[in-house]
Parts: structure tokens; sequence; C-alpha cells
């Protein structure tokens, strides 16, 4: 049986240099129904209401739901953002990612959103969870949300995971950023795979996970619309 090894974070090549490892037996080689609410109306223009795809870093850390046989290593990424007065209707993310240890693709990608708890996530935004987006790009997907997540102003935090299997696809790296906005990115990994115990929940990816240090935030942009959603008639509850 051919040895394999999981990593936190890789190059944009597809060489790992960073990241807690784990032996393990690897598998035969190298893995809503939308109602009106929040839904923007065709005839609103959108527009891009965030970025952060400036200040690129070389290395890219691990955001994956991996297969059974590695649920242990299961781990989520997360970098946060700020809604200005108005609020915002969200109905796409793109992140730019690489895969590593494998060439993928993910056939979906895990989307959510969360309240601000200091300098982490907190409580997951209702209504704003996209369990299997599927992705146009890779590895840099392009993630269209139906509905629309809708957030009044205030500090959130958006997560990207890939769905894919170790075992066929590899893995997963949400691209560094060497410049932080806000707070730095937090990375989790309950069920503690990667021997990292300060990271059983979120916590600073750079700082107190040690995955890529150097470069503390990730590369991602937001779209939709700036009107406010109540004014359109819709419920944002």
């Amino acid at each position: 049986m051919q040895e394999s090894r999981l990593y936190a974070c890789a190059v944009l090549a597809g060489m790992v240099v960073l990241g807690a490892a784990a032996e393990a037996a690897a598998p035969p080689q190298p893995q809503t129904s939308a109602s009106r609410r929040g839904e923007i109306p065709s005839y609103l223009p959108e527009v891009l209401l965030y970025s952060q795809l400036d200040n690129p870093a070389t290395n890219s850390a691990n955001s994956q739901n991996f297969e059974a046989a590695y649920n242990s290593y299961d781990n989520e990424l997360a970098d946060d953002f700020v809604v200005p007065a108005g609020g915002w209707a969200i109905d796409n993310v793109s992140a730019v990612g690489v895969y590593f240890g494998g060439s993928g693709p993910a056939a979906t990608y895990h989307v959510a959103f969360y309240a601000s708890s200091g300098a982490l996530p907190g409580a997951a935004v209702a209504g704003c969870d996209y369990p299997a987006v599927v992705p146009v790009g890779a590895p840099s997907p392009s993630l269209t949300l139906a509905p629309a997540c809708t957030l009044a102003p205030g500090t959130y935090w958006v997560s990207v995971v890939a769905n894919m299997d170790f075992a066929v696809g590899g893995q997963w790296g949400w691209t560094d950023r060497t410049v932080t906005s806000n707070d730095a990115a937090a990375w989790r990994n309950p069920g503690g795979g990667f021997a990292l115990p300060s990271c059983l929940g979120f916590a600073p990816r750079a700082a107190t996970c040690n995955i890529d240090p150097t470069a503390p935030d990730q590369l991602f942009s937001l779209s939709g619309v700036t009107t406010p959603v109540e004014l359109m008639g819709f419920s944002v509850e």
C-alpha cells in the first residue's frame, strides 16, 4: 500500500512546504430549494462589493471536506469583511486557489457566512449556508449563491471549503495574502488530524496555527447588489 500524506498548506506549484503531516494508508492512487428571500432581481445591476485579490502569497492553505476515511482532517478556512451602511445582498463568492497532492477537481464547494465574534468567526448567519455550490472555474472557483446572502451593516466572515475526496483529487488550497485587511484569516480542524491542538476551533491561521505565518489573509472577492433588500420587498430574517 502506498504511503500518502495530508498537509495544511502547499505552494502554488503544488509542492508541500508547510503544515503538520500525518501518516495514512491511502486508498488507490493518485477526492435547496431557493425561496424568494434574498434573491436579487435581474433588473438590478450586480457590482463588485468587496475584493481582496491583491498581494498574493506563494502558499495556499488547505480548506476541505474529505471522504469519511479522512474525517479527522476536515478543516475550514474563513476570512472577514465589513458591510457598510445600507447592507449587501451577496450572490457570488470567488476564491483564488490551487490543487496539490492531486489534480482535483472539486465537484462542489461549501460556502458559509458567520457573524464576527471578537477577531474570529462567531455564530453562523441564518439563511447564508450553501453546502454544495457547483463551481465555475478550477482551481479558482466562482461560486454563485442562490438565494443571495443578505447582510445588514457589520463585520462578517466567509468560508470556502472544497468538497473533495483526497483519494480522488488530492487537496485544495485557498491562496494566502501577504497583507491583512480587518482581522487575519481564521482556520480550524475540529477532528485534530493535523495535530494542531490550538486550532480545533477557529484560530488565526498564521499567528496561532503557524500555517504560512508570513501571509495572514486570503484572496477572495464578493459580488452582488448594495440596494437594501428590505426596500425591494424581500424578507431578511
